[in-house]
């Protein structure tokens, strides 16, 4: 499966990962291993999971503050858009 993120949904993984790092490095690396096995899984089964807000679906980063948000696009590819929920 072929995924892309967004170019904005990029800058805030890595902005994280950075804050998530400087606190511990072993924060930094489980914040990395979390999102990157989320984004595998969504890529392999990119139909799987909830709608969230039609046509976009949403997986929860557990233990983090944060969520994917993604459309499956010719469910081939789906792009990983940045999360603007307010509840997060």
């Amino acid at each position: 499966m072929n995924s892309v993120l967004h170019p904005e949904a990029n800058a805030e993984f890595l902005e994280a990962q950075r804050y998530y790092a400087a606190i511990s490095p072993e924060l930094g690396n489980r914040f990395y291993e979390e999102v990157s096995v989320l984004l595998l899984e969504a890529g392999g089964h990119p139909l799987r999971y909830r709608m969230f807000d039609p046509p976009a679906r949403r997986l929860l980063v557990q233990g983090f503050p944060y969520a994917i948000v993604y459309v499956a696009q010719n469910v081939q590819t789906f792009r990983a858009l940045p999360d603007r929920s307010p509840d997060l």
